[in-house]
């Protein structure tokens, strides 16, 4: 059959080892490095340092999420539901407001949630207007 793959060059950490000089692992303790200048070791080690991947300052931040409670106020106060709907959109309105401040700008529906509490708020109005009539 065919021959097997040449295995690439590997320095043996011993002080008769003619490597080129370098860091290499340290013969009496796998986990510290020690400086081989190629015929002597250097008297003192280091721990290995681990080794870390490059990072892309470059890559762009994903972009903004609609809140769900922004979008949630703005069928809830629309659709009335019998009054029930106006205060579950005025809730939700809220709960967005404060989640859309406080991301960062990670989020976005501040309108759709403005929109929503502003027609949540006509809405309870309108229900307890329209209460105070038939009752009084």
């Amino acid at each position: 059959m065919g021959e097997a793959p040449p295995v690439p060059f590997r320095p043996v950490a011993r002080p008769d080892d003619p490597a080129p000089p370098g860091f290499y692992a340290d013969p009496e303790d796998a986990a510290r490095e020690r400086w081989w200048d190629g015929t002597a070791w250097a008297a003192t080690a280091g721990a290995i340092q681990p080794t870390v991947a490059p990072t892309n300052r470059d890559i762009t931040p994903p972009p903004p999420r609609t809140n769900q409670f922004a979008l949630a106020s703005l069928i809830l106060s629309v659709s009335w539901i019998f009054f029930v709907g106006s205060i579950l959109g005025v809730i939700f309105g809220h709960v967005a407001m404060d989640q859309i401040r406080e991301s960062d700008g990670r989020e976005v529906g501040r309108g759709n949630a403005m929109i929503g509490l502003i027609v949540g708020y006509i809405g309870i109005a309108a229900g307890l207007l329209v209460l105070l009539i038939t009752l009084g």
